[in-house]
């Protein structure tokens, strides 16, 4: 049988004949055969995702589109996978995570400009070609908020290293003025 207590067989989508028991623990998501199928469990986790976002639920924000995105980037939905994309950016963004939101903003801006603008489903392609899309004005509003905060962290960073050199100073003084000398402070 392909389910047992605690492993389930898996075939890899990479033309290898090779089975492997996986634990069940590490199965994070079977997709469904049938294309429709494929497409609802995308949007439900598009739109679990923007609900979580909206109630401050950024772990499962980033959750819900981190699934959505594997399952666009399988089903070649570009418009799709870059808006799981900026949903997660916004998600780490909002949890101060500034690395894996820039991460995520720059995939997103690869993906809209290899995407060229157009729209990988005939749903939304309703915008003309000489301007930007809605997609593409999202990912330029999500490197403006990126950029916004990388320019924070930078100037608390420079604010806390001038405290910490500030607090060493004074701490270096204040030693001095009670008799202190550097040879009472010798390390071994």
């Amino acid at each position: 049988s392909c389910l047992e207590k605690d492993t389930v067989d898996v075939t890899y989508d990479d033309d290898d004949d090779d089975d492997d028991d996986v634990p069940r623990k590490c199965v994070v998501l079977v997709l469904p055969n049938d294309e429709g199928d494929r497409i609802l469990l995308l949007t439900t986790y598009l739109n679990l995702a923007r609900c979580a976002t909206r109630v401050a639920r950024f772990k499962d924000a980033v959750t819900c589109a981190t699934l959505a995105s594997g399952i666009a980037q399988a089903e070649n939905r570009t418009d799709h996978h870059i808006t799981a994309k900026i949903i997660r950016a916004r998600a780490h963004l909002a949890q101060s995570h500034l690395k894996q939101a820039i991460r995520d903003a720059a995939a997103a801006t690869d993906l809209s400009s290899g995407a060229g603008g157009a729209s990988s489903s005939s749903a939304s392609s309703s915008s003309s070609s000489n301007g930007p899309t809605d997609v593409n004005k999202q990912v330029l509003a999500l490197n403006r908020d990126v950029e916004k905060a990388k320019r924070l962290a930078l100037k608390a960073n420079k604010r806390l290293a001038k405290d910490v050199t500030e607090g060493g100073s004074s701490a270096q003084s204040k030693f001095a003025e009670n008799g202190g000398n550097d040879a009472d402070c010798n390390q071994q």
